[in-house]
């Protein structure tokens, strides 16, 4: 039962960011025209989120578990 959680907690964190990532992208398109400038730092400021560790995991590893969740039971 402790690792569904830990299973589930990481599906919400990916989630979470995935839906951050969404609402900044929105922001590049919407307000600043799609400009590359803001794309790149966009890529850059997510590179940088994803080179962190969270509790001890990198966030790298979680997003590679999260994606092989949904190519072993698909997306929910």
């Amino acid at each position: 039962m402790a690792e569904n959680a830990v299973v589930s907690q990481e599906q919400v964190l990916v989630r979470k960011v995935i839906e951050l990532h969404d609402k900044y992208m929105a922001y590049v398109n919407d307000c600043f025209a799609n400009h590359t400038l803001f794309h790149k730092a966009l890529k850059e400021a997510f590179e940088v989120f994803c080179n962190k560790q969270v509790s001890g995991c990198p966030t790298a590893e979680l997003l590679a578990s999260f994606c092989d969740n949904i190519l072993l039971e698909g997306w929910e």
